[in-house]
């Protein structure tokens, strides 16, 4: 479940303003004296917003913990299914798109052939490696083929 939720409350933010939400997160619900999955409730969702999260991605929590509880979505279940089968089963929960169902796979389920079309810092980056050379980004992801989620955690690394 943490997994899933620190995805969300990443989602189109900088490094150090999502380390800060999140820290303010972890900080309220141990105070609470409550682990996550149960802070993460209609209760108290006046104290996640001013810890910073907003109301779409306290949705999006909610309905991820709903489907951890139900068994829907576990680690062991998400390793084993295929690239198609998983990206859908991410991508079906309310709040999550590709960008979430990519840094998952990277950083939770630690496949290594993942690269976030879509992430900015990784297109200015690769671009930036690219115009260096004569070769075209494309051309660079499938050279790097089946190890695209190594550039992409140099990159990002590059950036902070």
């Amino acid at each position: 479940m943490t997994f899933l939720a620190q995805t969300v409350s990443e989602q189109q933010l900088s490094y150090k303003a999502a380390k800060n939400i999140w820290g303010k997160v972890n900080s309220s619900s141990q105070k609470r004296k409550l682990n996550l999955i149960d802070y993460f409730d209609s209760k108290y969702i006046n104290s996640i917003r001013k810890d910073g999260l907003s109301k779409n991605k306290i949705k999006a929590i909610i309905g991820a913990k709903k489907a951890v509880l139900e068994q829907k979505i576990t680690l062991e279940k998400l390793s084993a299914m295929d690239e198609q089968e998983y990206r859908q089963c991410i991508t079906s929960l309310w709040g999550f798109g590709d960008w979430s169902a990519e840094m998952i796979a990277i950083f939770y389920l630690g496949r290594t052939n993942v690269w976030s079309e879509k992430d900015l810092i990784l297109n200015k980056g690769i671009n930036e490696i690219c115009s260096e050379s004569n070769i075209t980004p494309d051309q660079l992801l499938k050279l790097i083929d089946p190890y695209q989620s190594y550039l992409a955690l140099h990159i990002w690394r590059n950036k902070d």
